[in-house]
């Protein structure tokens, strides 16, 4: 009977924190929250309705540190001993510090001769595997197009990649791996996904002066467009992406897929006619899939996530294409030499983590 009461206790404590809320200072929940720890086995984020899941909690140490951190707000840093005693989180959003803003974010000449767009970016790219980070690549990046074309180039100014030693040694074996196009690659830009280009018949219905819900057949929600003094958040479900397939023996699910475009917002400014990244602040692609080999019972959870950080976009007459060419043949060296974040000139930027790094080694 005395372990009949406790196992009850033990499951009551259990749930009494299942809906932690991480929300803004005016107490909305934000949802996708990423959720890091100095345990290296650690990972979750929350969910749609910023509620944060307490059983994954509960497998750290009541000595962990949490993070919470999302772009635009600024990260909290929580014991997880010191959750026992609320059941709200709050981010604030980030303060400019900058005094100076850029002069010219976007630099266009007005000569009809320019052919090509050049952007400047800082660029982050990782994988989680159910909870453990697998790979993390960043750096700093410039890209070269044709004016409104989707093609891009790469030109790599600082670039590191680190990996995690215990997954690539479980991934060894052929026969129970599994390719998913995915070993740490810097992003492109998103032409796709720019909202002229990307679902044509989506449907706009507006919350109020600063939210606009949007919707694919008249009833499907599929994302928002939230606008403050500053910016204005463009976040979509690419409903393309979600699907089942069978390959190598494996089945694979592709869970969701989550765009996130930030865009510097001034009078006048209208999403719907965007055409190019004059404006374009941030760009965050967030990809869930799970997978299991056709001889095991579990599904693997896998979290991708890919960054853009915008520094400068600007237009040139002409290009020089082979600098751009031998950038690709140091793909598989790293060439990082310096704390490149602490000189990128990016309006909305996060560092990295360095505990993060600290559990992988460079490769």
């Amino acid at each position: 009977m005395r372990y009949y009461f406790l196992l009850i206790f033990l499951f009551l404590m259990s749930g009494i924190h299942s809906q932690i809320v991480v929300t803004d200072i005016y107490d909305k929940p934000i949802p996708y929250v990423e959720v890091l720890s100095n345990n290296k086995y650690f990972y979750t984020q929350t969910n749609l309705k910023g509620e944060l899941n307490w059983n994954e909690v509960m497998k750290l140490n009541s000595t962990d540190t949490l993070f919470f951190q999302l772009i635009t707000y600024e990260s909290v840093y929580l014991i997880k001993s010191e959750l026992t005693s609320t059941d709200t989180i709050r981010l604030a959003e980030q303060i400019q510090e900058r005094i100076q803003e850029l002069q010219e974010f976007s630099v266009r000449s007005n000569s009809k001769k320019d052919k090509y767009q050049i952007i400047d970016v800082c660029y982050r790219s990782y994988q989680v595997n159910d909870d453990s980070v697998a790979y993390y690549l960043d750096g700093k990046g410039q890209y070269f197009s044709k004016i409104n074309k989707g093609r891009f180039d790469l030109l790599l100014k600082e670039n590191r990649s680190f990996a995690n030693k215990v997954i690539e040694k479980e991934d060894d074996n052929p026969d129970r791996s599994i390719s998913f196009g995915f070993t740490a690659n810097v992003p492109r830009p998103p032409f796709y996904y720019l909202p002229f280009q990307y679902h044509k018949d989506l449907t706009y219905r507006f919350k109020d002066s600063s939210n606009t819900a949007l919707f694919i057949n008249d009833s499907i929600h599929v994302g928002n467009i939230e606008s403050n003094e500053d910016r204005v958040i463009y976040t979509i479900l690419d409903y393309d992406f979600v699907g089942t397939n069978n390959l190598f023996k494996h089945e694979i699910n592709r869970i969701q897929k989550q765009i996130t475009l930030i865009f510097k917002n001034y009078e006048g400014f209208n999403v719907k006619t965007i055409k190019n990244y004059d404006d374009l602040l941030y760009y965050k692609s967030h990809n869930v899939l799970s997978t299991k080999h056709h001889e095991e019972k579990d599904y693997k959870r896998f979290t991708q996530v890919t960054e853009l950080f915008i520094e400068n976009v600007a237009y040139a007459q002409s290009i020089n294409k082979k600098e751009y060419k031998d950038s690709t043949k140091k793909w598989n060296k790293s060439n990082y030499t310096s704390e490149f974040w602490k000189t990128c000139d990016c309006e909305v930027y996060e560092p990295p983590i360095r505990h993060l790094l600290s559990n992988l080694y460079e490769r």
